[in-house]
């Protein structure tokens, strides 16, 4: 019996198959689990803006779809904290639509670069505050994070709350074999690896590319690898320096693919590595730990509340001698690092678990 006295939820954000920002999957979990506790979920999507008349056309589009609902009683309103320029304002006007229609509003922060954007931006700061002092609830990614944004904004602390990110069932169901993939790992002296996410300099793809086919490593490795990228091409001058690498299939660029793609590559590769300058709480880290395989990493974001502060293999990305001892080290140590991922893989599916949600049913509801 639903015994939630809000009846519906009206959500603004990403959704598949869009997924400018790493998030559409994990808001489409979210929600799937949340309806049990609502009458309807009310949806609207947001899209990406190629300009700035796109971006007023959202916005004229926004406030027709929420000033259709504003009859609506006893409704949340549930988005995401965007944090570009454009998408915070976006995020100010979905607040004061709240606000003018009396209904509580619910902000995520899938992000973990909100207090950095600030501390660069007053502009930013301002509204951010604004929005988040006059929310219902703070849906935080990381218990670090909850931690740090209510000592920056100075906010009451009950008015954030730890939701994990939402993985797929399958992922958490399934049994990987740990020593299949070791099996497999040892009988190949060649790595296959992994690279997903946009083509943008703030994720350390630049910078891992020069290294790995600019600055002549290879002599210093002791195997032999190609490198293949899944993610939207951003800034086209990335890609464009190595046509060489690609034309002799030692580097791979596939684009966008479907998600289920990208979880099938990963899971077939030897290793994943994610050289974010920036992160969150990254759901490749999640997913293709999930999967069996292991992954090298920058320490930035929440990611050490995930694989923990004595992870093996984290890199500095600034650092080419970081990069090739850890890809080597995998390489020597693979029964160990297997053995790290597998714990960590049961740490995953004991903290991630759907009953998180129980705790945003209580919350609107007290």
């Amino acid at each position: 019996m639903n015994l939630n006295k809000y009846k519906n939820l009206i959500f603004f954000g990403e959704l598949p198959p869009i997924s400018r920002n790493g998030i559409s999957y994990n808001n489409l979990r979210f929600l799937k689990e949340i309806k049990i506790y609502f009458k309807e979920i009310i949806y609207l999507k947001d899209l990406p803006h190629k300009s700035l008349i796109s971006y007023f056309k959202t916005s004229i589009k926004l406030l027709f779809f929420f000033y259709k609902n504003l009859s609506q009683k006893n409704s949340i309103n549930y988005f995401t904290l965007s944090q570009g320029n454009i998408g915070i304002v976006k995020s100010f006007i979905l607040s004061l639509i709240s606000i003018i229609s009396n209904n509580k509003y619910i902000v995520h922060l899938h992000r973990g670069d909100l207090i950095y954007n600030c501390k660069n931006s007053h502009f930013k700061f301002l509204i951010a505050r604004y929005i988040l002092n006059k929310c219902f609830l703070i849906l935080c990614i990381s218990k670090i994070q909850k931690v740090e944004i209510l000592s920056f904004f100075n906010l009451n602390r009950n008015k954030a709350i730890f939701i994990p990110n939402f993985l797929s069932k399958s992922l958490l169901l399934k049994s990987t074999s740990i020593q299949k993939n070791i099996e497999n790992n040892h009988l190949s002296n060649f790595i296959n690896i992994v690279y997903v996410g946009p083509l943008l300099k703030s994720k350390g793809i630049d910078k891992l590319l020069k290294i790995l086919f600019k600055d002549k490593v290879r002599d210093n490795l002791i195997n032999n690898y190609s490198l293949s990228i899944y993610g939207r091409n951003v800034d086209k001058n990335i890609l464009a320096r190595y046509e060489k690498e690609i034309f002799k299939n030692e580097l791979k660029y596939y684009g966008e693919v479907t998600h289920k793609k990208v979880l099938y590559n990963i899971k077939k590769s030897n290793l994943l590595i994610l050289p974010s300058l920036s992160e969150g709480m990254p759901y490749v880290v999640l997913e293709s730990i999930l999967l069996g395989t292991p992954v090298i990493c920058t320490d930035v974001g929440y990611i050490k509340e995930i694989i923990g502060e004595k992870y093996p293999l984290f890199i500095d990305i600034r650092n080419k001698s970081s990069v090739i001892d850890k890809i080597n080290y995998f390489y020597l140590n693979k029964i160990e690092i297997f053995n790290i991922i597998y714990k960590i893989r049961e740490d995953i599916i004991k903290n991630y678990s759907k009953n998180n949600l129980k705790k945003i049913f209580d919350y609107i509801n007290k």
